[in-house]
């Protein structure tokens, strides 16, 4: 049986991470419970070459 307190503190803080992720466009890697990768999207700001010779853009989607 989880303290009161904690239960409360857990809650709060995954209050928190579901606010964050949907305002920062954040997606669950799985729907493991215990998986901690998340995916986000951005857009690239400066030209990269990567070592498979693939090209990346400003204003790419990554």
């Amino acid at each position: 049986m989880t303290h009161p307190t904690q239960d409360l503190l857990n809650r709060l803080v995954a209050a928190i991470d579901r606010r964050q992720r949907r305002r920062l466009g954040i997606r669950e890697f799985s729907d493991d419970p215990r998986c901690i990768l998340r995916l986000g999207t951005t857009t690239a700001h400066v030209d990269v070459e990567l070592a498979d010779g693939t090209a990346i853009r400003p204003g790419d989607v990554v």
